[in-house]
C-alpha cells in the first residue's frame, strides 16, 4: 500500500512471531508495537489465546492503577522499631497468598529515600492489592490498612470499569496468571524469576460485560471466594487446634480450585492445558 499512511500500514501490516522452529502466529503490526517489550518466549496455545485472539481484555494498566514502592536507603529499614518515627511497612517477604506474615519499620523522610514512588498518597492507599516482584508463584493479597510498600512489591489501587479489586487479585494468584507469567513475562527465569512492571501493566486482564448475566455472576463468584479466602487465612493463622487448621485448609483448597476454574472459564481455557 504504497503511500498509505503510517496508521493504516500497521493496521494492515502483519508480523509473524514465536519460537525458530515451534509454534508461530500472525499479529496485526500495531498489536506487535504495543507489546513488543515482552520477551516472544515459546508461543502456546494459551499465549496465542490470551495474548492475540481474547477480544474481552484490556491491559491490566488501564483498568488498575499500578506502582512500585519506595526505595529505601541501605539500613533504613529494620525488623523491629528502633525509633519512635518509624512506622510499620511492607516487604516483599511479608506478602504471601491472600495474608501478609509480619512487618517492617521505616522511617519515611527524604534522607532515607532513594528512589520509587515517594507520593504518600498514592503509597498509603487505603484498598491496594500487594504483589510480589520476584518469585515464584509471584504472591498477591489485599491490603486494608494504608500500609506503605517498599520496592520489593508493586501494589495495584483504583479500580475502574465496576471491576473490584478481589477480582483482580482473584486472577492475579491464579494458576492461569503463574502460567503466563513462567511462559512469557519472566525476567530471569533460571535464577530469581521476577516480573518487570510493563508485562504487568500488558497482561490482557478479563474484562466485564456488566450486561452479561453470565460475566456478573462470574465476576462476583471470584470477588466473594476471594474475600473468604483472605478470612480464612487468617483465621488458619489463629487457629488453635489440628481440627480447625484441617477445615480451614480444606475450605481453601475448595475455593482456590474453583477461582482457577472461573478464571480459566473466563480466559476460555482448558486448565488442562496450563500443565502441557
Amino acid at each position: 500500500m504504497r503511500g498509505a499512511p503510517k496508521e493504516i500500514l500497521e493496521l494492515v501490516n502483519v508480523v509473524d512471531i514465536g519460537e525458530f522452529g515451534g509454534r508461530r502466529t500472525q499479529i496485526p503490526q500495531s498489536r506487535f508495537l504495543t507489546i513488543q517489550a515482552c520477551q516472544f518466549l515459546p508461543l502456546t496455545p494459551v499465549i496465542e489465546k490470551i495474548y492475540f485472539n481474547l477480544a474481552a481484555a484490556r491491559p491490566l494498566g488501564r483498568i488498575v492503577s499500578t506502582s512500585v514502592g519506595f526505595i529505601a536507603n541501605p539500613r533504613t529499614i529494620t525488623d523491629t522499631r528502633v525509633s519512635t518515627g518509624q512506622r510499620p511497612t511492607i516487604r516483599g517477604r511479608n506478602v504471601m497468598r491472600y495474608e501478609t506474615i509480619g512487618t517492617a519499620y521505616f522511617e519515611f523522610k527524604k534522607a532515607n529515600l532513594a528512589g520509587g514512588t515517594q507520593d504518600e498518597a498514592k503509597l498509603g492507599y487505603q484498598r491496594k492489592i500487594l504483589m510480589r516482584k520476584t518469585g515464584f508463584p509471584l504472591c498477591s493479597t489485599l491490603d486494608s490498612t494504608g500500609i506503605y510498600p517498599e520496592q520489593s512489591l508493586y501494589f495495584l489501587y483504583d479500580a475502574q470499569y465496576q471491576i473490584e479489586l478481589e477480582y483482580v487479585l482473584g486472577i492475579l494468584n491464579s494458576k492461569l496468571f503463574q502460567y503466563v507469567f513462567m511462559k512469557w513475562m519472566v525476567t530471569n527465569r533460571d535464577t530469581t524469576p521476577q516480573l518487570k512492571k510493563v508485562h504487568l501493566d500488558e497482561f490482557p486482564l478479563r474484562t466485564i460485560n456488566f450486561n452479561d448475566r453470565s460475566d456478573i455472576a462470574s465476576h462476583d463468584e471470584i470477588v466473594e471466594l476471594v474475600i473468604q479466602m483472605l478470612e480464612w487465612k487468617e483465621r488458619l493463622r489463629r487457629a488453635n487446634t489440628p481440627q480447625e487448621q484441617i477445615v480451614l485448609e480444606r475450605e481453601i483448597n475448595v475455593a482456590d480450585s474453583r477461582i482457577d476454574h472461573l478464571v480459566c472459564e473466563l480466559y476460555g481455557v482448558d486448565e488442562g492445558e496450563l500443565n502441557a
